[in-house]
């Protein structure tokens, strides 16, 4: 799972999400809003940030991120686990 937060550098709430994914030691990367505006405002119509992309789906609720980011690790785990169970062979 790959997972994006674009911000700026006066949000609270932009450094209220990264600081939770770094507590949680989540891997993520961290854009700047400003740079990727034609990308967010113009193609995905995201007004709000910061701005949460996981696997090239975007999200501007805030309230809703620890949820979605959440949901998705479950997801992530789930197809390791079955990756490793179809693998498994036993004679």
């Amino acid at each position: 799972m790959e997972i994006k937060i674009y911000t700026t550098k006066y949000c609270w709430k932009c450094k209220a999400i990264t600081d939770w994914l770094k507590d949680k030691a989540i891997p993520f990367t961290k854009k700047d809003a400003w740079k990727y505006e034609k990308l967010l405002v113009k193609e995905h119509n995201l007004m709000n940030i910061p701005v949460l992309e996981i696997d090239g789906k975007f999200s501007d609720d805030y309230n809703n991120m620890k949820r979605l980011i959440k949901d998705g690790l479950k997801n992530e785990s789930k197809k390791t686990y079955n990756k490793k169970s179809i693998n498994t062979k036993r004679d």
